[in-house]
């Protein structure tokens, strides 16, 4: 007897092999015509040509992240792929791994319930926002989250090296794209260990000790970054934010529904008025009933479970508090609170954003509501419905039905995200001017730097069609200067590097300027890049520089180039006298002879030099206290560049000093990787 094509059906529904076909055409319908050739830049993701690690690696980049290995893996597979296959692919996974991960967290038995978490987690108002806002990092991080809380409850509740592994591991990864998303997986899972150490108070120290040697064991894993940040080493973000970050980036309505709670509570809230997309609040009519009967999902998840299982207790009042701290200081009950732990938990400084607290309402959603919908199912096969011979078939119907409304209610509640996120973002390329002027820098060997204007972090690209970062270091194949002022609200810029500050103040006074390339010679830029965007009319000033020269313009850009000598080594026989910037207005450097130095490179962090002939060499680098000339560190050189003082050496190493310590960071956390790895492999043979 033939099989009935229910049969098949349920055998599909099964299949293991189901949910990474699911969430893959997932990510499909909503990525859709973006993954065509080309790359998507939006605010704060820059794609192009170059994916460079150097200066993560040697410990340059302030404030240090966790980025590292993510962006070697990237720069290895930038050998094989373009990188705009690189970015496509890491779009995709985005969706795939946020379903597949949380569809893997929720506990239920019954699939739709699973299916319906995976949904969800991927498709909602703050996975659209941050995408068209381009946190890529931050969208890694929270794709993997439900991952690490669910090793973190296996760990609880039953520990052992494997698990314990297997949590350190997965916390890594959280923590290798975002540090704010690590610390809400963290205080997702101590909200589950209180509440299971409340129940079993006899395995409190057993619980303490083993999440110890988990602190331990992560420790020395993320030593190549948490070890130079907690060392004083390199300054991290969180010293440059103050009560001028919350006042910009705490959480805004912008007109979704009557109230900034109701507001977070459907996942909006999002700082940055939304510019160039829209809400789903304002292309479908009724939309929170949406978000009523989803919420409806999670309640009945709660109330469901909520004698049986520490989870649904720890999921609904996590979501509560992230509720209350999304909030920020945007609100009279809750500011005082907020601002009072922003002022006393140094950590707390990560979330100037308060928005990012909406995580952990999503996930609550999405592991509540799947447990909401299994219940659903499960008190529909145990309720009698009419007559025995009729009760099968309504409940077959009404089961369909209830598959088919929380299935749809996630892509319904998300539709400004499908076909290519509501054709909000395009696939670009880059102007065949930019390609023109960068194989104009290729064709010359001499080692200097191009300054990059209009000097901005953030402008209007025409050939974008919105405001992105700005992606010129990425593009160009020498060394770019380019603003890094926010020019948020209140905040102009909040970067402490001297080349930063310096040609703020010469831009400052651009109209009393005409030797613009003899100032941007101490910092040895030869060459000037104007893009004819925003507001770069009012960088005409450079037309009347007696020391510049037009070596190519079109409609897209202006080349010029400094008829002054520049070198990245030099000596001199004379310290400058000069006191402050505002002096070097009213002197010429022409009176210092500058005497070229030949180097060698033997790393972005080492060089060989030879030929000194002055008293004084001369690296046009920004200061930074970290570099040594045959072991003796800089001093700051027009308070701008390094000087060292020559001893009577026609030779020497200029090495950068805090270089040993990562690389002694570096191999901590390499020996820590491998004991993890060895304990997991060997507990499991063990099974």
């Amino acid at each position: 007897m033939s099989k009935s094509w229910e049969y098949y059906i349920r055998k599909i529904y099964v299949w293991r092999g189901l949910p990474w076909i699911v969430y893959s055409c997932v990510s499909l319908i909503v990525l859709w015509d973006l993954l065509l050739p080309g790359y998507i830049l939006t605010l704060d993701m820059q794609f192009a040509r170059h994916i460079r690690f150097e200066h993560f690696f040697y410990g340059f980049a302030t404030p240090l992240r966790g980025t590292l290995p993510f962006i070697m893996i990237l720069k290895a597979l930038n050998y094989i792929f373009p990188t705009w296959i690189i970015q496509k692919a890491l779009l995709f996974l985005i969706f795939v791994l946020a379903g597949l991960s949380a569809h893997r967290l929720c506990p239920t038995d019954n699939l739709a319930g699973k299916y319906y978490a995976g949904l969800f987690y991927a498709l909602n108002p703050f996975v659209f926002v941050r995408f068209m806002v381009g946190h890529l990092l931050i969208l890694m991080a929270y794709a993997i989250m439900p991952l690490a809380a669910k090793a973190g409850i296996d760990f609880l509740k039953q520990t052992s090296f494997h698990t314990a592994t297997r949590l350190v591991i997965l916390l890594t990864l959280v923590g290798m794209f975002s540090a704010e998303i690590l610390l809400l997986t963290l205080f997702l899972i101590f909200a589950i260990l209180a509440f299971r150490a409340i129940r079993k108070r006899t395995e409190i120290t057993h619980l303490l000790k083993w999440t110890g040697i988990v602190a331990v064991m992560f420790l020395g894993v993320n030593f190549y970054w948490l070890g130079p940040a907690a060392l004083g080493v390199k300054e991290t973000s969180l010293s440059l934010v103050s009560y001028e970050d919350l006042l910009v980036f705490t959480a805004k309505m912008w007109g979704v529904g009557p109230n900034l709670f109701f507001s977070l509570a459907t996942l909006h809230g999002f700082w940055r008025p939304p510019e160039g997309y829209v809400y789903i609040s304002d292309m479908l009519p009724g939309w929170f009933l949406v978000y009523f009967f989803l919420l409806f999902l999670s309640v009945y998840g709660f109330m469901s479970r909520r004698e049986t299982e520490d989870e649904a207790k720890s999921f609904a009042i996590v979501a509560i508090v992230s509720l209350i701290l999304a909030t920020g200081i945007s609100t009279a009950y809750f500011s005082k609170f907020f601002l009072f732990l922003f002022e006393n938990f140094f950590f707390l400084k990560a979330f100037r954003d308060s928005h990012k607290f909406v995580v952990l309402l999503a996930l609550a959603y999405s592991f509540l509501g799947g447990l909401g919908v299994g219940e659903l199912a499960s008190a529909l096969k145990r309720r009698s419905l009419g007559r025995k011979e009729n009760s099968l078939q309504v409940k077959k119907a009404l089961g369909i039905l209830l598959i088919f409304l929380v299935l749809a209610a996630p892509f319904i509640y998300s539709a400004n995200m499908l076909f290519g996120l509501g054709n909000n973002l395009k696939v670009v390329d880059y102007p065949e001017e930019w390609y023109e002027v960068n194989e104009y820098f290729k064709a010359q060997e001499e080692d200097f730097k191009v300054l990059f204007l209009p000097w901005h972090q953030y402008m209007w690209l025409t050939w974008v069609g919105r405001i992105v970062g700005n992606p010129a270091d990425i593009f160009f194949d020498k060394p770019i200067i380019r603003g890094k002022n926010i020019e948020v609200g209140p905040i102009e810029t909040q970067s402490t590097e001297l080349d930063q500050r310096y040609i703020h103040f010469l831009l400052n006074k651009r109209d009393q300027l005409t030797n613009f390339g003899e100032l941007m010679a101490p910092l040895n830029v030869k060459y000037i890049i104007l893009v004819k965007e925003v507001d770069y009319k009012d960088y005409d000033f450079l037309y009347k520089q007696k020391d510049l020269a037009v070596v190519i313009d079109n409609s897209h850009l202006t080349l010029f180039e400094n008829l002054h000598e520049t070198h990245k080594f030099y000596t001199v026989d004379d310290e400058p006298s000069f006191q402050n910037w505002n002096q070097l207005l009213d002197h010429s450097f022409r009176q210092v002879e500058a005497k070229p130095v030949k180097f060698e490179k033997v790393s972005p962090a080492e060089y060989r030099v030879w030929g000194i002939t002055g008293k004084y060499l001369i690296f046009a680098q920004p200061f930074d206290g970290g570099w040594r000339f045959n072991g003796r560190p800089p001093k700051p050189y027009m308070d701008l560049t390094n000087v060292f003082e020559v001893k009577g050496e026609n030779e020497g190493r200029i090495y950068y000093e805090n270089m040993n310590f990562m690389f002694t960071a570096y191999s901590i956390s390499a020996t820590s990787c491998f004991i993890v790895l060895m304990l997991s492999i060997v507990n499991r043979k063990r099974k």
